[in-house]
């Protein structure tokens, strides 16, 4: 058996200081035990795992005295009804899980839902500890494994910029360990302790966030805004890796949208060099998430549909914040073409319902698209790291060909039978499946998604359509989003009909079936 003990993240100080492994077991750890000595934890994990900096105290002692290391009581407060489907699924989910009698009573004596705190600037609750025993787990798969995937800067920013911020922020915390259980849930279906402990902490960021957004004088804060905008973006992720296609991921946009807008609008408030960090972080973050979600025509599918903020035609400005290319890793230029050609493409299907020739301005329209894709060059684009630089040629030429293939689909609707325009698109559909699993090698793999499900819905050859499927089935984020993009191009690809094809054959598809795809 391997007793090997990773190297420690959130252990016992004394462990640290004596540069000795840690086994992290709380309340007190296995080495701590067999040497003897006091087991303290820092002070961050103290707080979230609920634990007592003295003599640990017994499982069998009386509820008052085990009651004692939780903090002062509060009154207990009714929860709001929800009004979103996310909350009353939350509640099914919870409700369809085995019954545990200890997590039950924990619920009935304790309110977790997370206000602000003005004096310590977080969102807390207002009884702790708010953590399940499963909890920790959550924490750690996100530090190791799903943080680190979510954006393509070095440093891991959805790991070392939120998490010291959701350490003493309830809101927050809830949110990225939500977001953790919906990935590792894809890897351990039938978990029920991770079940439980996913939905518990979705639920409960869900109804902090409802509480917080009732009340106007709460959000008068810059600080205030932007933690409720990143819980905003956390549980999007979270909706979309959970693999929800009936529109849930959407609403959360777009409350975050309003966030963003009043923050832009009040930006000379924010103060402090973190303060206009981490706005900057959830303002590209949110950026990239729509202009990501446009692999159909715009306003195509309702429930998908995102507003175009005159900000995401123009991402220059993201400079001032201190966090330029959290998302966008120097393609800024590119992603504020995908709503100019998304707008335009949402044209044809009024174009093509008139039964008349396409007006001369379209095509104006189409050759200046084209050349402005075509002048981005590398030069424009603001340099990574030198190290990364090859991948970053890569990308850069992966995302202007898919500009293109979806510019040349959006002219007018695209007839699969209609040879002449299928055999012009092949070649620049070939150059894209050629670079992808360069791509995919590369830091710039999490960022793929939209290019993949635009090349996708083109592609007629088998052998392509082959390597796509593979490319989203077997990777490295092994998450529950990637593979439902497979079944939805099969789907496609498998549709008689004649405009079954591109984004527009993609808007189709999810508008028949029901379905609201959701992109990270």
């Amino acid at each position: 058996m391997d007793r090997r003990i990773p190297r420690t993240r959130t252990g016992f100080l004394s462990c640290r200081q004596r540069k000795k492994k840690c086994d992290e077991t709380k309340p007190q750890c296995r080495a701590c035990t067999r040497n003897k000595l006091p087991c303290s934890w820092p002070p961050h994990i103290v707080r979230i795992f609920g634990l007592n900096s003295g003599p640990p105290i017994s499982d069998d002692a009386p509820p008052r005295e085990r009651d004692r290391t939780r903090g002062s009581c509060h009154p207990e407060t009714k929860n709001a009804p929800a009004s979103m489907s996310s909350s009353a699924r939350a509640a099914n989910m919870e409700s369809n899980l085995p019954s545990d009698h200890a997590y039950r009573a924990m619920d009935d004596r304790e309110n977790h839902i997370a206000s602000w705190c003005p004096e310590l600037k977080a969102f807390l609750s207002p009884r702790r500890p708010m953590l399940l025993p499963d909890s920790q787990i959550l924490l750690s798969h996100y530090l190791d494994v799903t943080g680190p995937k979510l954006a393509p800067a070095p440093g891991t920013p959805f790991v070392s910029w939120l998490l010291p911020v959701a350490y003493s922020d309830d809101l927050l915390m809830n949110g990225i360990l939500a977001l953790s259980g919906g990935h590792l849930l894809y890897k351990l279906p039938e978990n029920c302790a991770i079940q439980r402990a996913t939905s518990r902490h979705y639920s409960l960021a869900l109804k902090s966030l409802r509480q917080v957004l009732k009340d106007e004088s709460t959000l008068i804060e810059p600080l205030v805004v932007i933690r409720v905008a990143l819980s905003t973006v956390l549980l999007f992720h979270y909706e979309v890796v959970s693999g929800h296609l009936d529109g849930s991921p959407f609403p959360h946009l777009r409350a975050g949208r309003h966030l963003i807008l009043r923050l832009r609008k009040n930006g000379h408030l924010l103060t402090s060099s973190a303060e206009r960090k981490l706005f900057g972080f959830v303002a590209e973050v949110y950026s990239y998430i729509v202009l990501s979600n446009s692999i159909t025509p715009f306003n195509m599918n309702c429930n998908r549909t995102l507003i175009y903020d005159s900000f995401l035609q123009s991402l220059d400005d993201l400079r001032d914040w201190g966090a330029f290319g959290v998302m966008f890793s120097g393609f800024h230029s590119l992603f504020e073409l995908i709503s100019s050609v998304s707008l335009f493409a949402g044209e044809q299907d009024a174009q093509s319902s008139t039964g008349t020739l396409l007006p001369l301005d379209r095509y104006e329209t189409y050759d200046q698209l084209k050349m402005r894709i075509g002048h981005l060059e590398l030069s424009a684009i603001e340099h990574p790291d030198p190290e990364v630089l090859p991948g970053h040629s890569t990308a850069l030429g992966v995302f202007r060909i898919v500009l293109l293939v979806f510019l040349e689909t959006a002219v007018s609707p695209f007839s699969k039978h209609d040879l002449i325009r299928a055999h012009h698109l092949q070649s620049l559909l070939d150059q894209a499946v050629q670079y992808l699993p360069e791509m995919l090698a590369s830091n710039y793999s999490c960022i793929l998604m939209w290019p993949v499900m635009v090349i996708g819905s083109c592609l007629m050859k088998e052998e392509q359509r082959n390597v796509i499927t593979h490319l989203l089935i077997h990777n490295h984020y092994v998450m529950r989003n990637t593979a439902q993009a497979s079944v939805l191009l099969q789907l496609l690809w498998d549709d008689p009909d004649e405009y079954a094809f591109g984004p527009y054959g993609l808007g189709l598809l999810m508008r028949r079936h029901g379905l609201d795809y959701g992109v990270i």
